[in-house]
């Protein structure tokens, strides 16, 4: 099947060309322009994301050695806080053990302060018993 091609069409007006040909040719040259700027922003953006990744990944890691350093941290000051409870128990036990013995040298302080007053009253008493009887011989 043959086609006929309309003489309108067949005649080609040369300046009608020349624009077209020039304005592919800008076309291709603004083409050219945007994907080297596309290409730019691209690489722009993958310096950045290559920026931000080191970047998050320096703070990950200082996270991470910031966890083991409140680890450690923590660990120590729960070893601290032990021994301190451990003293504090042992020293609450000494106290309770040098209360008692206070106790009893209060008690045994009261019974011979006793035993004293009734000693110094028995002496009185025989003091008295010597000078009466001094007197009557």
């Amino acid at each position: 099947m043959t086609y006929a091609i309309p003489t309108q069409l067949m005649i080609v007006r040369p300046p009608f060309f020349q624009q077209l040909e020039q304005e592919k040719h800008r076309l291709r040259l603004q083409i050219e322009v945007m994907e080297e700027e596309y290409e730019q922003r691209v690489a722009d953006l993958r310096s950045d994301l290559s920026q931000v990744r080191a970047t998050l990944a320096e703070t990950e890691s200082a996270a991470r050695e910031k966890d083991r350093e409140r680890s450690a941290l923590v660990a120590t000051l729960g070893e601290q806080n032990q021994r301190l409870t451990g003293g504090m128990e042992a020293a609450a036990r000494r106290e309770e053990e040098l209360q008692r013995r206070i106790d009893d040298l209060r008690a045994q302080f009261v019974a011979k302060r006793e035993t004293m007053r009734d000693h110094v009253v028995h002496l009185e008493t025989l003091k008295e018993e010597v000078r009466t009887t001094s007197r009557a011989l």
